[in-house]
């Protein structure tokens, strides 16, 4: 039976000292490139990251000021077609205008009509007299 050999042998050469100093010092400078570059690729990835929820943030803002534009868009269009649509109204005459001010006057600006203490007092009086 053959036993296994110990001695490394580079194309028919024993390993030196010096190159596998070499090759961990090489090894070495790979890592540490390879740990920097690793940084960099996160640290782009979190810019990434960040740049793309700006980017959807703006986007929902900016369709939720289109949705409302073309809300309030639609909502003068359709008050304007109410308005063409609409028939001419006939023109209230004065004396109407007159009385619709003097009662809106009397009653501190509210258009209901209430009546007064005063022709209350009056009204009384006829109905004492008849049920005696």
């Amino acid at each position: 039976m053959k036993t296994k050999n110990s001695n490394q042998k580079q194309n028919g050469k024993a390993p030196s000292t010096e190159s596998l100093l070499a090759k961990a010092a090489a090894t070495k400078k790979l890592a540490k490139a390879a740990r920097a570059h690793l940084k960099l690729v996160k640290a782009e990835f979190k810019q990434a990251r960040k740049a793309f929820k700006q980017a959807r943030k703006a986007a929902k803002r900016a369709r939720k000021e289109a949705k409302s534009v073309v809300k309030m868009l639609n909502g003068k269009v359709a008050k304007a077609a109410e308005k063409a649509k609409a028939p001419v109204k006939k023109e209230k005459s004065h004396v109407a205008r007159a009385a619709a001010r003097a009662t809106a006057k009397t009653n501190g600006g509210h258009a209901v009509t209430v009546p007064m203490l005063s022709n209350l007092g009056t009204q009384e009086a006829p109905r004492t007299a008849a049920q005696s």
